[in-house]
């Protein structure tokens, strides 16, 4: 198979729902979606100033991509946590440069002052945070509650412990089956995925935009089950994650009826399968240093090339 194969389509495909909105929506995400990857690549290869300056630059404009600092304190990179940290530090107090420190004080308590306000609960709101509001503080049951936008945050005591358990979980399976070894390219490209998809799920507020980061592990998945043999443990675990973000797309309104829609994002079903590509994420990982050096010999073997034409 080659980058001209319409098979490459598929995990495009499965995404669709998630990039397009960007464009419905006139969204930056795939932009620094872009930047923010092609700074871990860079860093990959050695360039760890530019792939700082990257990351740096696009957490300045969105703060999401901050929690890449601490994936690479965790892998122990500290040269490259460090540089991006002060890369997205001067990068962040760079407007004062522009607008003078006291309008640029004023701009950060505006923004503050909006993040405490929040973005409420509706069904819009596909974050881990508002799964829980929904379940524990509002007492929604999901697919008999009607969808609904202007839905205020309940305030409920159980909803942090809830969010900071699923995390707990989440990170600790991840954690178990990452902690050996140096990983090779496809296992850095899934630990990036999961950091990418994680930082959106579990952010105060994840719009369907947010979730076109999705993306990545898609290739991946897709890449996996190309490569693995048919019906083996990692053929299944790539198709499980594949499947899970293929599904939503099936889910949209015009498929399935505005009112069954809003029913299923009350229920956060697509939060539900993000969740699911997480732990699918941590579990393929340790394989995939096998199936990146299976792919690199059959694109090394002259008969494979000669097959794909």
């Amino acid at each position: 198979m080659t980058l001209t194969s319409p098979w490459m389509f598929l995990p495009f495909l499965a995404t669709e729902r998630y990039v397009s909105s960007n464009f419905d929506h006139v969204q930056i995400n795939l932009i620094l979606f872009a930047l923010v990857l092609a700074g871990l690549r860079a860093q990959h290869r050695g360039f760890w100033g530019r792939g700082a300056a990257q990351i740096g630059a696009a957490a300045a404009i969105k703060v999401m991509p901050i929690t890449f600092i601490g994936y690479l304190a965790w892998r122990r990179r500290w040269r490259s946590a460090i540089a991006t940290a002060v890369a997205t530090a001067a990068f962040s107090l760079s407007p004062a440069l522009v607008f003078g420190w006291e309008r640029y004080w004023e701009y950060v308590a505006a923004w503050r002052e909006r993040i405490s306000a929040g973005w409420g609960v509706g069904r819009l709101n596909q974050s881990v945070w508002a799964m829980w509001d929904r379940w524990l503080g509002h007492g929604m049951v999901p697919i008999l509650t009607p969808g609904a936008h202007d839905i205020p945050a309940s305030g409920s005591p159980w909803v942090l412990p809830a969010v900071a358990a699923t995390a707990g979980m989440i990170v600790g399976v991840a954690w178990w089956r990452w902690r050996k070894g140096t990983p090779s390219t496809w296992q850095c490209v899934a630990e990036w995925s999961f950091v990418f998809t994680a930082t959106a799920l579990f952010s105060p507020v994840t719009w369907k935009a947010y979730l076109a980061v999705l993306l990545l592990p898609n290739v991946l998945f897709f890449a996996a089950w190309w490569v693995a043999a048919p019906g083996s443990r990692e053929a299944r675990i790539a198709a499980v994650g594949l499947w899970a973000t293929a599904a939503t797309n099936a889910l949209s309104p015009g498929l399935i009826g505005k009112n069954l829609a809003g029913r299923v994002e009350m229920g956060c079903l697509p939060t539900m399968l993000g969740l699911t590509v997480l732990v699918m994420l941590a579990w393929l990982q340790p394989y995939l240093a096998r199936l990146e050096a299976v792919a690199r010999r059959r694109l090394a073997s002259p008969d494979e090339q000669a097959s794909s034409q």
